[in-house]
């Protein structure tokens, strides 16, 4: 695609949005010559130029238009809160439906995915089988405060 054809034919929805003001308000063009042009009808025109003035009141960079996005779901707060407690926890040789219960028991709502996807991305390897008498030396030192650096399988 050469350059003039990048601007004469824009693809992007903001960069249509972007060409449509820029006629508007830099070439003086009415607002059904906007919508012509552009495939807007005229009511979609004059609404794009209004919001536009709003926007830009309201954030004077112009930012509106060269924001980039990044794909993927955003990180909420709930899952950075309980993230040091999920690695803590992992340390401990916890698995991922015993974090999943204490975080349920503090007030976080996780579910066992997003934590087994923080435990991947902390680098940690999964826990090998183990067998209910160890469970239970978990189970009695978390009750006790005392930590197992490696329990014996």
């Amino acid at each position: 695609m050469d350059p003039v054809t990048f601007f004469q034919e824009p693809k992007t929805v903001a960069q249509k949005q972007y060409e449509a003001l820029r006629m508007y308000y830099l070439e003086g063009a009415s607002a059904q010559e906007v919508a012509d042009r552009f495939g807007y009808t005229y009511r979609a025109a004059t609404s794009l130029a209004s919001s536009f003035r709003i926007r830009l009141s309201a954030d004077p960079t112009g930012s509106y238009f060269f924001v980039e996005n990044t794909p993927g779901r955003k990180i909420s707060q709930e899952t950075t809160g309980a993230k040091a407690v999920i690695i803590e926890m992992r340390k401990k040789y916890y698995s991922v439906p015993d974090i999943k219960v204490a975080l349920d028991g503090l007030g976080h709502n996780l579910s066992e995915k997003n934590i087994y996807n923080i435990i991947h991305a902390e680098g940690f390897s999964r826990l090998p089988r183990r067998t209910k008498l160890v469970k239970q030396q978990l189970d009695k030192s978390s009750d006790t405060g005392r930590e197992i650096s490696s329990p014996q399988i």
